[in-house]
């Protein structure tokens, strides 16, 4: 134990999150690109740039849709602290595979803090649109309905650009059948998560509960991109200011579950920006409420962060991760280097 955290120093030195978000290239930093809204219709399979068709509809209905799969009870079943979103595509089916077989497993973390344990249980959920080629569920997530009973699944089009309404559906998911969570994660698919840490430094049980509460890579100080040439491009009718408010990047941010329902309702009165961390962003500044900075630097990583197994022992999140990179390198190895030097408890899926 004492030789690991001796070799551990000298992998300690990561970078950390910058109190201002850097200028010259603040378009390499925002993750989702800007596309027309398309709810249904057209062709298209999910997570493509591009993409056809698709009628129009008001602001106030678009993030209302029927589930094609839903789990209803997961949460009265599992009470957990934590609920885990975690955004997934159609044919994802092996990414979700290894994600339950690695960070999305654990279900149950215990943390020694202010010199008393604290056991809590997390619950996970991959949402998902529907598939190309009309009605029905595409797949239903690759059967995970029916042996994980992890899925949820609404009517709209499962494409890059409906991230937006992916996201209103996992804050309505919590509102409707999972009240009783403290705190809720939206997390991408392609990322490396330690849930011990973000329990241990972030969530912190032996606290009372905060309200309006959300953080992650905290990103302040960005422009809408004008050039109609450029993949993130903004126009003025869209969004006429030139700065968008402080928000949290999309590839992970933590908030507490009494800010999804309010988030939900200033949506519909907020420019629809399919940009789902900015889109974010501007509820919270609708409803007069800043994100919040991590409690220490270098937690979350919006970019692959090498692989050493005392760096990893240290942050929150990795961008980036590929299944195989995660499931055979850095979430083997981690599990070893926490359970030599933080034992938890932990209980994984079949």
């Amino acid at each position: 134990s004492l030789s690991w955290s001796k070799r551990c120093l000298v992998f300690s030195k990561i970078p950390a999150t910058p109190k201002r978000s850097p200028r010259g290239t603040r378009g390499m930093f925002i993750p989702h690109p800007i596309f027309t809204l398309q709810v249904g219709g057209g062709g298209g399979g999910g997570g493509g740039g591009g993409g056809g068709g698709g009628g129009a509809e008001s602001v106030q209905s678009m993030f209302h849709h029927d589930y094609l799969i839903n789990e209803k009870e997961k949460c009265k079943n599992e009470n957990p602290f934590l609920v885990l979103l975690v955004i997934s595509r159609n044919r994802e089916k092996e990414v979700r595979n290894v994600i339950r077989k690695t960070w999305g497993g654990v279900h149950r973390v215990q943390v020694n803090l202010s010199g008393n344990a604290f056991e809590v249980n997390i619950t996970r959920v991959f949402l998902l649109g529907r598939g190309g080629g009309g009605g029905g569920g595409g797949g239903g997530g690759g059967g995970g309905k029916v042996r994980y009973q992890d899925i949820v699944q609404q009517d709209f089009l499962d494409t890059y650009r409906n991230l937006t309404l992916k996201t209103m559906m996992g804050l309505q998911w919590v509102v409707d059948f999972c009240p009783q969570a403290s705190y809720a994660l939206k997390v991408d698919s392609d990322m490396f998560l330690n849930p011990e840490n973000l329990v241990e430094i972030v969530l912190r049980p032996d606290l009372p509960l905060r309200s309006e509460y959300l953080t992650g890579f905290y990103m302040e100080g960005y422009s809408p991109i004008r050039n109609v040439n450029n993949k993130w491009y903004v126009s003025e009718d869209v969004y006429p200011s030139n700065r968008y408010p402080p928000f949290c990047s999309g590839t992970t941010y933590i908030f507490s579950t009494d800010l999804a329902s309010k988030i939900l309702q200033v949506a519909p009165n907020v420019s629809y920006i399919e940009l789902e961390d900015v889109f974010m962003g501007l509820c919270l500044n609708k409803l007069g409420i800043k994100p919040h900075w991590p409690p220490k630097q270098g937690l979350f990583h919006i970019s692959f962060v090498q692989y050493t197994p005392c760096v990893y022992r240290r942050i929150i999140t990795s961008h980036g991760v590929s299944p195989n990179q995660l499931l055979h390198k850095c979430w083997h190895l981690q599990v070893f280097i926490i359970i030599a030097m933080y034992p938890v408890v932990r209980r994984y899926d079949d």
